[in-house]
């Protein structure tokens, strides 16, 4: 939606927020007012959001911070004021996106003043502090009499050394980031290593407070993982003992809906952005597993460039290469040619971006398989993309991966059998069939046939959208 220049005025309408599949909005250089929609952190899918060169006034609404996905955010020359935000979806703004406000606060970075923690306030009365402080002052001397008579009574009591404290509830359990995990224990070093064994190893560790911890990290792909680690926590969130281990807190980072689909989304994102968003179409040519790199977020990063190709039609290069990595290169397509932008890329050898849409489709299979394309089992004729079509969908869990099977499993069981849920559960359905038919159309054969990189980013969101309700 692009309404720029068209000197609109009035308020913003809050009911632009319920767009929720909209990805592009532009209401720059017109003449708004009011404040910033705080509907407009329901746009869940939302990548570009431009509101510059209004009057809109207030504060930038803290709901924005729930945008997982934006990549561009401008807010500036308007009247806004209090502090720029501090979330993931403000983290790669800069300065430019908020000059010409005057009255905006917060990180050096951004180029406008710190923000003040504390306002100036005038100094109380005397009569108003009496009222104020003779009553605070009784109830606690109120409650420290009622404290001390409650120790006393508790001191005579017997009490069993080994008596049962259930005051860590989990609303209470100290959070603790994966990050923080792999700080205090040197990035799970080996040095930090105090022992293994079946289901998991436990490093020793220190907190940034200086809490000494120990840290059992589960092993996913062994079986019974689960059932062990719930037992242990049952018992250890139970009991409590000076001499016994005290739970703090658990934390997951192999979640199958926090990771893996959110990697595919930013490796989809990144291939839309070559392929539609930039000037001149861009073929990456070698979409492969080893090309996905990932940060200290778990954020997906497209690599090497080396061999990708720049579609312009007006002069075509003709280059005679090998491009991409067996397995994920279209059939037919060993040997490619930069051509006419027109030119799909088909079994005649021609670049194009359906080369990079059908390695992209088995990067996705390979992800949710745990199946290489290279596999042995895949040397007598047989291939990836074929043993999961052969499949799909009555038997897609017959060919994911075990350890994510494990896991929606444990996450959706009803008291069913581990082997009867393995082999119809509806849950792991719902899940995995959208998802593998994404893999499916884009590895078809025929180019024509093919997504393109935006539906698959529209999907792709779309399931992710399904998953978090």
């Amino acid at each position: 939606m692009d309404l720029s220049s068209n000197n609109l005025s009035s308020d913003i309408p809050e009911a632009l927020g319920n767009l929720q599949s909209l990805l592009y909005l532009d209401l720059s250089k017109n003449l708004f007012t009011g404040p910033i929609p705080k509907s407009f952190g329901q746009l869940v899918i939302i990548e570009y959001i431009d509101l510059s060169s209004n009057a809109l006034s207030g504060v930038i609404p803290k709901s924005l911070e729930a945008l997982r996905d934006v990549q561009f955010m401008n807010f500036s020359f308007n009247k806004l004021e209090g502090e720029i935000l501090s979330g993931r979806a403000f983290a790669n703004l800069t300065h430019e996106s908020f000059r010409g406000n005057q009255a905006l606060c917060g990180s050096p970075r951004f180029q406008v003043p710190p923000c003040q923690v504390h306002s100036a306030k005038t100094r109380p009365s005397r009569s108003h502090v009496v009222k104020i402080v003779v009553p605070i002052i009784c109830a606690i001397l109120f409650s420290a009499i009622c404290f001390s008579i409650l120790l006393i009574c508790r001191a005579k009591k017997v009490k069993s050394p080994a008596t049962v404290d259930r005051s860590l509830q989990i609303g209470q359990w100290k959070m603790i980031t994966i990050h923080e995990l792999q700080h205090a224990t040197v990035n799970f070093s080996e040095a930090n290593l105090l022992g293994e064994g079946s289901f998991g190893m436990v490093y020793r560790g220190t907190l940034a407070d200086g809490m000494d911890i120990a840290v059992k990290v589960l092993k996913l792909q062994q079986e019974g993982a689960h059932e062990s680690f719930d037992a242990e926590c049952q018992v250890m969130c139970n009991v409590r003992h000076r001499n016994l281990v005290k739970v703090i807190t658990a934390c997951t980072n192999l979640d199958f809906k926090a990771l893996r689909l959110d990697i595919m989304i930013d490796v989809a994102l990144a291939m839309e952005y070559l392929h539609h968003d930039y000037s001149v179409p861009i073929v990456h040519c070698d979409l492969k597993p080893s090309n996905v790199l990932l940060d200290d977020d778990m954020t997906a990063h497209v690599s090497d460039f080396g061999i990708a190709k720049l579609l312009a039609g007006d002069k075509p290069e003709m280059l005679t290469s090998t491009l991409g990595t067996i397995g994920f290169i279209a059939p037919g397509n060993l040997i490619c040619f930069i051509c006419d932008l027109a030119t799909k890329y088909g079994l005649d050898g021609r670049a194009s971006t359906s080369a990079d849409v059908y390695s992209y489709g088995i990067l996705l299979l390979e992800t949710f398989t745990r199946k290489k394309p290279t596999d042995e089992m895949f040397t007598r004729g047989s291939s990836l993309l074929q043993w999961v079509g052969d499949a799909f969908p009555d038997a897609v869990t017959k060919v994911v991966d075990d350890t994510l099977l494990m896991e929606i499993s444990h996450n959706h069981r009803n008291g069913s059998s581990d082997e009867k849920e393995k082999e119809n559960p509806a849950t792991i359905v719902q899940l995995m069939v959208p998802i593998i038919h994404i893999g499916l159309s884009c590895a078809r054969e025929s180019p024509e046939e093919r997504s393109n990189m935006r539906d698959v980013v529209m999907k792709l969101k779309k399931i992710r959208m399904s998953l978090e309700e």
